[in-house]
């Protein structure tokens, strides 16, 4: 066998070896590739830009905070009954500027405890109607020790 013919067919061989790992590579990266995180579906995004979620302790109020300057009635105290908690918590939300809305509730919550909410946007700014009740969850810290 001659030298010429022998780096032909190990050219060959390289070439056939990155093609089939390129390709196996591009096949992966289609199949396991991470979603376009960018992208927000949520139809709340246009009126929310962000919300207590997750873990909060027990003295921690609920913060709503809207994407646009809410036209705030001349009091500082919202209007009753635009949160609604499962399980219930009293309380009284104020605005703290013209974009946040927060809930402060009247005793400690209970450590552990899950709570659903909802904010009745209807109550604060003209919404479709599919968007009158914003969700949202969050949890209490669960206490390290007991005494």
């Amino acid at each position: 066998m001659s030298p010429g013919s022998l780096f032909k067919k190990n050219r060959l061989l390289v070439l056939s070896s990155v093609l089939v790992l390129g390709g196996a590579l591009a096949l992966g990266y289609w199949l396991f590739k991470p979603a376009n995180l960018s992208v927000n579906n949520n139809p709340f995004a246009k009126y929310i830009d962000s919300y207590t979620s997750g873990t909060i302790s027990k003295q921690g109020t609920v913060r709503i905070r809207f994407a646009s300057d809410i036209p705030i009635i001349h009091s500082r105290s919202a209007e009753e009954n635009v949160f609604d908690f499962s399980p219930a918590i009293k309380g009284k939300a104020y605005w703290l500027d013209s974009r946040t809305l927060e809930f402060k509730p009247e005793e400690d919550l209970k450590p552990g405890k899950g709570y659903s909410g909802e904010l009745n946007m209807r109550k604060l700014i003209e919404v479709p109607k599919e968007l009158e009740k914003f969700p949202f969850n969050f949890q209490i810290i669960e206490s390290a020790f007991k005494v």
